[in-house]
């Protein structure tokens, strides 16, 4: 905790995710040593626990960022906050992707892992076959279903362009920036334009996916009255 900036490590909320990892560190370092197959089931039923335990943590440390702009008075953090829940952030992604990779790959046999791979194209949760079309199909239903809870109407979401392409990435990532984006474009349409009309009445959101000779680009346009020019310097700020 000593170190963050602003005693942002002084807020209840972000106490409680500090115990959170010092417990988990501590029952990692205590695992015995791999001797057999059966210490290894242990130690991945371990990181499973672990990572479930750590779920909500983005909730949580939320939780600290408003308490500390509660304390501090500031509508916007400071950006040494801003930077250090950057690298938090990323360092939190890459921790549960090696314990996601790492319990995936021990959920398959290591008898039928071959046959696995070639079945399905996923070597643990990554994909050899990722589908950005499918993945945007599912992640715009998903995000429709949010929307019609809470307006009772959503926009049509259309997929077009290189809808065939597939590449190695993880999809659960994919499927989650598609889902926010897809969220906050449905919301944008439906307050500009009016809950009151039907879902055909609304300018439908565009998923447009671009292949090139090194990336694939993904693109996520509505008519949701965009962004104010005052507002585009706080756009990747934490609130």
């Amino acid at each position: 905790r000593p170190g963050l900036p602003f005693g942002l490590s002084d807020m209840a909320a972000t106490k409680r995710v500090h115990d959170l990892y010092v417990d988990s560190f501590r029952l990692i370092r205590e695992h015995k040593k791999f001797q057999n197959a059966d210490d290894d089931a242990a130690f991945t039923k371990t990181l499973r626990e672990i990572k479930d335990r750590h779920a909500n943590v983005p909730i949580t440390m939320a939780e600290g960022v408003r308490e500390l702009k509660t304390k501090l008075e500031k509508s916007v953090l400071p950006v040494e906050i801003q930077g250090f829940l950057d690298r938090f952030y990323g360092g939190r992604i890459s921790v549960r992707m090696l314990i996601g990779q790492h319990v995936a790959l021990r959920e398959v046999p290591m008898a039928q892992r071959k046959a696995e791979i070639e079945r399905t194209g996923y070597v643990g949760i990554i994909s050899a076959l990722t589908s950005p079309a499918a993945i945007a199909e599912v992640a715009s239903m998903d995000a429709k279903l949010v929307c019609e809870a809470h307006y009772g109407v959503a926009p049509e979401v259309q997929i077009r362009g290189a809808t065939n392409v597939t590449f190695t990435y993880v999809p659960s990532h994919l499927h989650l920036m598609l889902f926010e984006l897809l969220k906050n474009s449905m919301r944008a349409v439906v307050e500009t334009h009016g809950s009151e009309k039907d879902s055909d009445e609304l300018p439908p959101v565009r998923i447009i996916i671009a292949e090139g000779d090194e990336d694939v680009t993904i693109k996520v346009s509505d008519e949701g009255g965009g962004i104010p020019r005052s507002a585009m310097g706080h756009v990747w700020s934490y609130s």
